[in-house]
């Protein structure tokens, strides 16, 4: 009975073991998907093409989980990029650039707490006080973090990241700076022109700083005193900041600040601007001046100190370096009005160039960029005549244009955001040659000007180089059927509803 029995039990075992084996080799059934398979949906297609481009992915291949594991940087800067959804697959982000986009939803990177370098200059950033930094909650990896010109009011999110140490708040609108308290770690902090700081106390104890820039923030003789600590200094932009004694300078450059030693360790230029201040004192700091390069140490006076102070073309530092460096001359040569002459392109990108002063000197350029700069005044332009191409995109501190109207051989003008108005246009009107002009964000209403430039020829595919005329009116209130007409001359057209106008 017992044999009978164990036979019995081993025969339902075979058979429930064939039926198992049976469902499992059902051909219904289907695979259990490897998760790297899938498939990642972007909604922008232009960051998508980026990122296949990036990874070596064929334009009609998907990006899956798999591939975009293997993305550690992206650099979409400068482009028409507007969403970034779907980098929440790209887990080993590490560096992510959007500067100059139109993303404005980080979400997306909120979980990638991988990164470690985020560059976010010019991003119209949705949400309100703190919450716009709700992005960076997660990211505690985050070494380095560009927030120029962000709409960024409150850095509470920031608090307590221990390994942040590049910040750059340049002209956002951020006036409390106690989150940073304790956060000892920073090497690099930019408050230029940054909302109304009035208390710095919160950076006692950041020995490690060798860039700090405070232009604009009411510091004071007696919160300047906490200046002496800051022994790594290389660059400092103190500028216009209510002191007028300058005693905590005398501690660090004893110590070593301000050197070519630390220059070369930090890979950052020696500078120190001291403009607008009424130092009652210059004289402390006379035997440490010799270590500046000609033109960076700004807003010091030794006149009184026996020392007469060399002559220059430029009142900007950023500006004699750069032509510096297109002439191929070193810090002690001389800059010539003869070698000034032969100057004929100047691209100030890169520098902290906000003083354009002495480019009267270089009368044959005909390629200027100052985008990115800090310039405000175009005054000094009002005598050139050969100009070609001007490009001052988002240099919002520029409202007149009417300098650049010698320039009868102009072709391209780079103008966005610039609130230069109808009253601009007056100046537009001079461009016969006009071929390239991006007037986004301009405060322009009335564009009978372009009409007129059009009916003569400018703005046409005729008049560009090769073929292609390219004009952006996008974020302007204007009547743009006076320019209707014209629309398939323009090869490149951005912006501007004609709905109304057939």
């Amino acid at each position: 009975m017992t044999k009978l029995y164990n036979l019995r039990t081993m025969m339902l075992a075979l058979l429930f073991g064939a039926m198992a084996i049976a469902c499992t080799d059902d051909p219904d059934t289907p695979p259990a998907q490897d998760p790297n398979d899938e498939v990642v949906v972007f909604e922008d297609e232009l960051l998508e093409g980026f990122i296949k481009s990036d990874l070596n992915i064929g334009s009609n291949d998907d990006i899956t989980v798999g591939r975009l594991a293997n993305l550690t940087e992206l650099n979409v800067a400068n482009t028409q990029v507007s969403s970034i959804a779907g980098l929440e697959k790209a887990t080993n982000l590490e560096v992510l650039n959007l500067n100059f986009t139109n993303v404005t939803d980080m979400s997306p990177i909120q979980d990638l707490t991988g990164l470690k370098e985020l560059n976010l200059w010019n991003l119209d950033l949705e949400g309100e006080g703190a919450a716009i930094l709700d992005f960076v909650q997660n990211l505690n990896e985050l070494e380095f973090l560009d927030l120029r010109e962000t709409p960024t009011s409150d850095i509470s999110r920031l608090a307590g990241k221990s390994n942040l140490k590049h910040l750059n708040l340049r002209e956002a609108n951020v006036s409390d700076l106690s989150p940073l308290s304790g956060m000892t770690q920073f090497e690099y902090l930019n408050f230029n022109r940054c909302g109304n700081i009035t208390d710095i106390s919160p950076l006692d104890g950041m020995v490690n700083l060798y860039y700090l820039s405070l232009r604009n923030a009411e510091v004071g003789d007696e919160q300047f005193k906490q200046f002496s600590q800051y022994t790594k200094l290389v660059e400092s932009n103190i500028r216009n900041t209510g002191i007028t004694d300058i005693t905590p300078l005398v501690a660090i450059f004893e110590a070593g600040a301000f050197t070519q030693e630390l220059s070369d360790l930090y890979g950052n230029k020696i500078s120190l601007d001291l403009q607008n201040n009424n130092i009652t004192n210059p004289c402390l700091i006379a035997q440490w001046v010799d270590q500046f390069p000609q033109g960076e140490l700004e807003g010091w006076d030794g006149a009184a100190c026996g020392d007469a102070v060399e002559a220059s073309f430029f009142e900007d530092a950023g500006l004699e370096g750069r032509v510096r460096e297109i002439l191929g001359l070193g810090d002690d040569d001389e800059i010539t009005e003869e070698l000034l002459l032969t100057v004929e392109e100047l691209d100030l990108r890169g520098t902290t160039t906000s003083n354009v002063a002495g480019v009267e000197k270089m009368p044959n350029l005909t390629f200027v960029r100052l985008d990115g700069t800090e310039v405000s005044d175009l005054t000094p332009f009002s005598e050139h005549t050969k100009i070609t191409y001007f490009n001052i995109n988002t240099v919002t501190g520029i409202t007149d244009i009417s300098p650049l109207g010698n320039n009868a051989d102009l072709g391209t003008l780079i103008a966005r955001n610039i609130q230069f108005g109808n009253e601009g246009m007056e100046t537009i009107a001079k461009f016969k040659k006009l071929w390239r002009l991006n007037m986004r964000n301009t405060g322009v209403t009335d564009l009978s000007v372009l009409a007129d430039l059009m009916e003569e020829g400018a703005l046409q595919n005729d008049m560009a180089p090769e073929g292609t005329a390219i004009l952006d009116i996008r974020e302007i209130e204007a009547d743009f059927c006076v320019i209707a007409a014209f629309r398939d001359e323009i090869g490149d057209l951005s912006g501007g509803d004609f709905s109304s106008c057939d």
